[in-house]
């Protein structure tokens, strides 16, 4: 028998523990016993009906030409997935923001103020280019895609500024015309002045950010003026839920905030129709890492906290790896991934001077431009293009042959220089510690005796 390198072993208790498949996200629970024989490579001293589910599972095969077989159609079917993946696109109607947040990233650069063309005047153009693009693609890979599947978000600077509305409608109109779902990124202070324009147009869900408990929040997201916005966050937060049911609120995690979490529980508790989720951050923009919190250390913090608050029950942390947890808790179909995010597939972000580009971090910044709109016509370096859309786990020498590779996808590009985009270097999380920690407290909770988690991968 030949067992998978891809494997993560973590200790529930003295007794057993989990055995993790880094590739298909199955886990199952298993005695000490079976765990040591794993961990020895002696799986031949196996009972069988223990070797035929180690096989039926993948976490085993019966040589190692087969698991090289599986791979090899495994990974085939995860390039053809990715490469027939709908498009998306995000739209930046302003680098403008009425507010005055200190870890902005986009402070970290003079955003890109060359105007190829000015899209607001002409929204009917940039929707022309969009449509170009998706024809493009469907060329290449020989396929037509679902509109109904093609997403457009809204973000900025601020793209719900009161004086963006005109343009705003004309999007909402161009994306409901092509049945293109809707989303927007707001800080959420102008949703008021919006309301009646969202009842005319169907948008697909919303995200708003608070960032903490008021007093944290009113010092971390103010206006230029230094005022706080806490106050009408929370009652847009309210307002908009008659005219769109998805809504978000991201709470960006540093060592700033990260214990004011706990007085948000009352707001979270009340608005079970509302997802909180917590995202840690990595970077800070312009403040660089100044409070960035190590990801386990928060974790830790977090589950403590949610351990002592039932009020922050359905306060969700991402993560890296939340996506296999989910899957073996069985909250959401685990995805093994050969590309890290869209940016690497086909997502396209275009910014109101005509701008082109691949990734959320560079948004603005000219030296992430991967194209343009002018004279009515887009040019996209397709060579540009290439170090993100070639950028996999089978192309990154240090992926290659790591055994959380389907959990990575390639690592985040966005903190990357081009440079460093170009030569395929790769910043890797600390899976192991993650899953180690994560997992058992998960296990606990949903204790009911017996123990086997599955998916249908």
């Amino acid at each position: 028998m030949y067992l998978i390198n891809e494997l993560e072993i973590v200790k529930i208790s003295d007794q057993e523990s989990i055995i993790v498949n880094l590739i298909n996200g199955n886990a199952d629970l298993v005695n000490c016993e079976i765990v040591n024989k794993i961990q020895q490579k002696d799986i031949e001293n196996i009972d069988n009906q223990t070797k035929y589910q180690l096989i039926e599972r993948k976490y085993a095969f019966e040589n190692e030409e087969k698991y090289f077989k599986f791979i090899k159609s495994f990974n085939n079917k995860l390039i053809d997935e990715s490469n027939k993946e709908e498009p998306n696109f995000i739209y930046i109607p302003t680098f403008e923001c009425n507010l005055n947040c200190y870890y902005c990233f986009e402070k970290a650069y003079k955003k890109n103020s060359d105007s190829f063309l000015n899209l607001n005047n002409n929204i009917e153009e940039l929707f022309k280019v969009i449509d170009s693009i998706i024809s493009k693609l469907e060329q290449n890979y020989q396929c037509v895609f679902d509109r109904k599947n093609i997403p457009m978000l809204l973000t900025g600077g601020e793209p719900l500024l009161c004086e963006n509305q005109g343009i705003i409608e004309k999007i909402f109109k161009n994306c409901n015309i092509r049945e293109f779902p809707v989303s927007i990124v707001t800080n959420g202070t102008t949703i008021d002045s919006y309301l009646e324009t969202f009842r005319k147009y169907s948008i697909e869900n919303i995200q708003i950010t608070l960032d903490g408990g008021k007093t944290i929040h009113d010092d971390i997201r103010i206006t230029h003026e230094g005022l706080g916005t806490y106050d009408v966050i929370v009652k847009n937060l309210q307002s908009i839920k008659e005219y769109i049911k998805n809504i978000s609120v991201r709470i960006n995690i540093t060592e700033k905030n990260i214990k004011s979490i706990k007085e948000l529980g009352d707001i979270i508790k009340k608005n079970s129709d509302v997802e909180f989720y917590v995202y840690i951050m990595q970077q800070e923009g312009c403040y660089d890492f100044e409070n960035v919190i190590d990801e386990l250390e928060a974790l830790k913090y977090l589950y403590e906290l949610k351990s002592q608050d039932d009020t922050l029950e359905n306060l969700y942390i991402a993560y890296h790896g939340c996506k296999i947890v989910d899957g073996i808790l069985g909250k959401k179909n685990f995805s093994p991934k050969i590309k890290m995010c869209s940016a690497m597939r086909n997502q396209y972000i275009i910014d109101n001077n005509g701008g082109v580009y691949k990734c959320w971090w560079g948004m603005g910044n000219k030296d992430y431009l991967v194209g343009k709109i002018k004279d009515q016509n887009v040019e996209i370096d397709d060579k540009l293009v290439s170090y993100y859309h070639d950028r996999t786990i089978f192309n990154l020498e240090k992926c290659r042959n790591c055994k959380y590779r389907y959990l990575c996808g390639g690592g985040c590009s966005g903190r990357l220089t081009r440079e460093n985009l170009k030569k395929g270097e790769v910043v890797c999380p600390d899976f192991s510690g993650i899953l180690n920690f994560v997992l058992p407290k998960e296990i606990q909770k949903l204790r009911n005796g017996k123990g086997v988690y599955e998916n249908e991968n």
